[in-house]
């Protein structure tokens, strides 16, 4: 796996040109080792390079969709209208989504297939 390359798929997802001193850079970098201390170690990372930097880029745009939409958790739920809550909804399930597909092509490398990173939906309710 290569942090650089999680990173180019990471930005291209955001549709932004981002630099490699991007604060982003360091959640590509966790959403490598947590995907990688997940791989079965008969797993061929080499063979399977892509597809893992794939689905890095993708925990990482999850991540990043976290931490964006929890920015404003601080601020009380009535502050928010009903339209704000369902389009926070909207980009949080639409971002789960896209880390779910790439978990799913990568399924047969980790060591168990039921690894999910899931950040706290404050907003189920």
């Amino acid at each position: 796996m290569n942090v650089e390359k999680i990173f180019k798929k990471f930005a291209h997802m955001l549709g932004k040109e981002l630099d490699a001193s991007s604060k982003w850079l360091e959640i590509c970098e966790d959403a490598l080792i947590e995907i990688k201390t997940q791989i079965k170690d008969e797993s061929d990372t080499k063979e399977n390079e892509d597809r893992l930097n794939k689905a890095a880029a993708a925990l990482a745009f999850y991540k990043y969709t976290l931490c964006l939409i929890g920015k404003s958790a601080d601020i009380a739920v009535g502050e928010f209208s009903g339209e704000e809550i369902i389009n926070k909804r909207i980009v949080l399930s639409s971002a789960e989504t896209v880390w779910e597909n790439a978990r799913l092509r990568i399924i047969d490398l980790l060591k168990d297939s039921e690894f999910v990173f899931k950040g706290v939906n404050q907003y189920s309710r």
